[in-house]
């Protein structure tokens, strides 16, 4: 028995007040059961399936898009998320072929496809915020592509950054999402990364979570943010700059991300981690 874990986990991505979510289900590895599938998305804006995408007996997408549509993009330099396919359907509609594995389909959609989408919409599309930190366990890599092994970013006591792989990094293994609040961000020409290297988190978040990224003084519920921008929930260090004037500049490890009007009141530390969404 295969789980049907992809579609819970894309529709959980993309359900946002501005996108609705049309679910065609699952389709059969045959020709006629995604040409047919392709013809029902004909009124969306966008396409999204996984799977089919790569070079099996059963993959058939790259075949069919190629005869009704046009294959732009075939395969990424990239791990988790190599079979990445996107193309057109009809000329006009945007296709995204993502792949079959759940890790792969979530990563490729958070980098790719939901950037795409907020272009689309003529909303901001954010910037990751990336930072130093020391990695905590060894990680295997070949040179030649890009790759993201999902991690876990904390600071300790002493205010070091420390990062650790969540375990199992396998593109079916989805308790390594579930785990993460990172990316660790391995280049091209690297050829893995051993205990005690620097290397580059990206900060991302898939859930909610009671872990805290280390132990501090609970926020005060008197602290109010008003934020402007949106953007995918992160986590960052508030760092209060000046409460005359009540502003406070977001910093991740010592830089400077963005600045921002805030209210505060009764803010009893100096420093706090919090979850920012978008106020509406």
């Amino acid at each position: 028995c295969i789980v049907d874990a992809n579609r819970a986990l894309l529709t959980g991505l993309l359900t946002k007040p501005s996108i609705d979510v049309i679910d065609l289900g699952i389709v059969k590895d045959s020709e006629d059961a995604l040409e047919k599938a392709f013809a029902q998305a004909q009124k969306a804006d966008v396409t999204i399936s996984s799977g089919g995408v790569s070079v099996g007996d059963a993959d058939f997408v790259r075949t069919v898009l190629e005869q009704y549509g046009t294959l732009q993009l075939w395969k990424i330099a990239m791990k988790p998320g190599r079979p990445l396919t996107f193309g057109k359907l009809s000329e006009q509609q945007p296709y995204f072929g993502l792949p079959g594995n759940p890790v792969s389909a979530a990563v490729t959609c958070v980098m790719f496809v939901i950037p795409a989408i907020q272009h689309m919409l003529r909303q901001p599309v954010p910037v990751r915020p990336k930072m130093h930190a020391t990695l905590k366990s060894n990680v295997s890599k070949l040179p030649g592509r890009i790759e993201y092994p999902r991690g876990f970013l904390q600071q300790e006591e002493n205010g070091q950054w420390m990062v650790s792989t969540t375990g199992l990094q396998d593109s079916h293994v989805i308790s390594s999402l579930h785990k993460a609040n990172c990316f660790v961000e391995l280049g091209v020409d690297s050829d893995g990364a051993s205990i005690g290297d620097v290397v580059t988190p990206t900060l991302i978040r898939f859930r909610s979570s009671s872990r805290s990224m280390r132990k501090i003084p609970r926020v005060p519920s008197s602290l109010r943010l008003w934020w402007l921008s949106e953007s995918v929930p992160i986590w960052v260090a508030l760092q209060v700059t000046d409460l005359k004037l009540h502003r406070q500049t977001w910093v991740i490890s010592g830089t400077v991300v963005f600045s921002v009007p805030v209210m505060v009141r009764n803010l009893t530390c100096p420093a706090v981690f919090m979850r920012v969404y978008q106020h509406h």
